[in-house]
């Protein structure tokens, strides 16, 4: 084993030893939460910068694959209201996450598209067959 995989195993063994019993989940909330302060905190300063705001306008435009009034976005863009918006999204995906791997799937209600008829979705499950649900976009 070379001297410098040695360290790195060394290194991880002793974050796992510090984080033992944390609840990982927590941990990466805590360091994006941090990067994105991080982030915003420089965004803000270049924000001033002219060369940069028509840079943000071409990318997001890319991004977005669309033409958008700078008006529908430049007054939120990298404010404390986004970072709120992207601290609550995070706390959702790592920390109030009911699906685990290796866990019991959830069961939350379905409502069909009139509204009147109610079910949960392990109910569609039939026999031994699998339950396959696809959550695809086709445009």
């Amino acid at each position: 084993m070379s001297l410098v995989t040695e360290l790195l195993l060394k290194l991880y063994l002793s974050v796992e030893m510090v984080f033992e019993g944390f609840n990982k989940a927590l941990l990466y909330y805590y360091a994006h939460a941090a990067f994105g302060c991080v982030v915003l905190g420089f965004l803000n300063i270049a924000w001033h910068i002219p060369i940069l705001k028509q840079v943000v306008v071409v990318w997001f435009n890319w991004v977005s694959r669309i033409e958008m009034p700078i008006s529908q976005y430049w007054d939120t863009l990298f404010t404390w209201k986004m970072m709120k918006t992207y601290l609550k999204i995070l706390h959702r995906d790592y920390v109030d996450r009911k699906a685990k791997t290796g866990e019991i799937a959830p069961n939350p209600p379905l409502v069909s598209v009139d509204g009147k008829t109610r079910c949960r979705i392990l109910d569609l499950a039939r026999g031994s067959r699998p339950l396959v649900l696809n959550f695809g976009n086709y445009t």
